[in-house]
């Protein structure tokens, strides 16, 4: 397959669904508490954006969510509401699912004596989790549990998977009021940070609701326009558009209308990733029959996760089903807590384990003989701890593409000059333009020593980078730093994480120790702000068009071959074409 001097890797993301567009509302207070039309004791509690309901009986209060999540004082003022409606003693704290934007806050409730009730799940993840600023819940519920306080009798029922696999929908039958979280919006329609969902199910557990008695809803969020409480006729609109939007995409992916467009944009590879969930190897099957030239790459297969002959079985066999030649094998190492605690494999060495991996793939790969190999970390036949001594050299079955490219995701110095030495391509961690002036003497090292006359000329280098158009580049900077901090905060050990280890390297030493500081004394939301703009926007292709084509031509002239690019929005992936021609 031809290159141009620079092409773009199309990256694989799940866009979402999309969100409405609004009339300019005015501005809100705060906060406000709200008696429900038509009834004598159920409250609306509103918080900025968020919402909960609250019922006053005459033995005591049943609350729901705190929402205090980054703003703890929020849920020490809906209990100071609730004490201006009523004397009675607040008994039940109820959670609607897991996020923290909606169940963080709790300890006001706690102290003034609340029971904590909530899903299963939710425990379950808030225990491993362990986050200072959400209460545990003192009960759990399965399927079904009724509440009967006083007067009042409170259903709790969990629907099935939506935009949670912890959701409960709480109802009161004698008002036929349900309150529901995040899974059914009222006049609006969720958008991409509906990230954590179950499109499928979601349309079954609608279903479920509106099998229920029922004809006031509460929405765990302001509704728009006006704040207006929703009906049934809100759930079956918003299952209806559920429901079209999968039969379009099931139809256009059945026809390959879904990639039609990318192929013909000219994108030149397409990428899939795994760390401790879906594997790398799967969709890039499914998308080889969807597609006829776009290249396939995994970006990356983690080492770990399965042994060489293993991995080049499964990269052989989807290039064979994609027609031959379109297939990229792009390994790397993970970190020790994730080779150790997920796949339960040594942490070695990874420089040696690398070089065998490799190797043994390469072998692999050519067929020349039954492979065998000795290694420092890998070796075939296996002879080590539990071996019978009866291991045989072989040879594969299947007539793969011999030159069948190997691409390593590395960062360090060692690992840089490994991959120039012995690989075809490199997916560069953390990389930015302004570091190949440091890193382009790491490269000419490796390809010294592979020798053969290797150079730039045969050797593919593509970073990842993000792009958005937007007028408010503080606002797409903002959306990443949840991420960064994760990666420096929190992807790795103390002493050893790969992803800290590059901010450093690119000079912001400070942040990164802070980061890590905050993470893992569980102030998340400080780490998220302890992330400079300036660390996210070199990274990135933000901004209006002009922006964007400006700051790319550092991208485009530092020496790489290609871009992965992720966005969600279709403008950004055309733009991107457009420039890279």
């Amino acid at each position: 397959m031809s290159r141009t001097p620079f092409v773009i890797g199309c990256a694989l993301v799940v866009a979402g669904l999309g969100v409405a567009a609004y009339a300019q509302q005015p501005a809100q207070p705060p906060y406000a508490t709200t008696r429900v039309e038509g009834t004598d004791n159920v409250y609306i509690f509103r918080g900025g954006n968020h919402q909960s309901m609250f019922v006053v009986t005459s033995a005591g209060v049943i609350a729901t969510d705190p929402i205090g999540y980054g703003r703890p004082q929020m849920a020490q003022t809906y209990v100071d509401e609730i004490r201006k409606v009523t004397n009675q003693p607040i008994k039940y704290l109820v959670y609607s699912h897991h996020h923290f934007d909606h169940i963080a806050g709790g300890k006001p409730f706690k102290d003034a004596g609340a029971t904590i009730l909530a899903h299963k799940r939710v425990k379950e993840r808030l225990v491993a989790i362990q986050d200072p600023n959400t209460v545990l819940p003192d009960e759990t519920m399965d399927k079904t549990k009724t509440l009967k306080l006083g007067n009042t009798t409170l259903e709790l029922t969990y629907v099935g998977l939506n935009h949670s696999d912890s959701s409960i929908v709480m109802r009161l039958p004698k008002d036929k009021i349900l309150f529901a979280v995040d899974f059914i919006p009222v006049g609006s329609y969720p958008g991409r940070a509906m990230i954590d969902s179950y499109p499928i199910e979601w349309e079954d557990s609608l279903k479920r609701v509106m099998a229920m008695n029922w004809d006031t809803l509460i929405p765990g969020h302001t509704a728009q326009p006006g704040g207006r409480l929703g009906t049934k006729d809100d759930v079956q609109k918003f299952l209806n558009r559920l429901q079209e939007t999968s039969a379009t995409v099931k139809a256009e992916a059945q026809a390959g209308g879904c990639w039609d467009r990318v192929e013909k944009e000219g994108f030149d590879s397409v990428w899939t990733a795994e760390a401790y969930g879906s594997d790398a190897i799967t969709p890039l099957a499914y998308l080889a029959a969807l597609t006829k030239r776009i290249r396939l790459g995994t970006g990356i297969m983690q080492l770990a996760a399965r042994p060489p002959a293993t991995a080049a079985m499964a990269v052989g066999t989807v290039d064979a089903l994609a027609g031959g030649g379109r297939v990229i094998a792009g390994l790397g190492v993970s970190g020790p807590q994730i080779v150790e605690g997920w796949y339960g494999q040594p942490w070695g060495r990874p420089y040696w384990r690398i070089r065998d991996y490799v190797a043994i793939m390469r072998k692999v790969f050519e067929r020349k003989e039954p492979v065998a190999h000795e290694g420092r970390e890998i070796s075939l036949p296996y002879t080590g701890p539990g071996a019978l001594g009866v291991g045989k050299p072989l040879i594969s079955i299947l007539h793969m593409n011999p030159r069948l490219p190997i691409w390593l995701g590395t960062g360090t110095e060692g690992n840089v000059k490994l991959t120039a030495e012995i690989a075809d391509g490199w997916l560069p961690l953390g990389f930015v333009p302004r570091l190949m002036p440091m890193l382009r003497p790491w490269l000419d090292e490796g390809f010294r020593r592979a020798g053969g006359g290797k150079g730039f000329a045969s050797f593919e280098i593509q970073p990842r980078v993000e792009v958005a158009i937007t007028d408010d580049v503080r606002g797409a900077l903002a959306r990443m730093k949840p991420r960064v901090a994760l990666y420096v905060g929190g992807m790795g050990h103390r002493d050893k994480n790969f992803h800290k280890d590059m901010m450093v390297r690119r000079g912001f030493d400070d942040a990164a120790q802070r980061i890590q500081e905050l993470f893992l004394a569980k102030r998340k939301d400080e780490a998220v702000a302890a992330v400079p703009d300036e660390f996210c926007d070199e990274m990135a292709l933000v901004g209006s068009v002009d922006r964007i084509r400006d700051r790319y031509r550092a991208w485009a002239d530092c020496g790489i071959t290609g871009l992965t690019i992720t966005a969600e929005q279709p403008e950004a992936m055309e733009l991107m074409a457009k420039l890279a021609r």
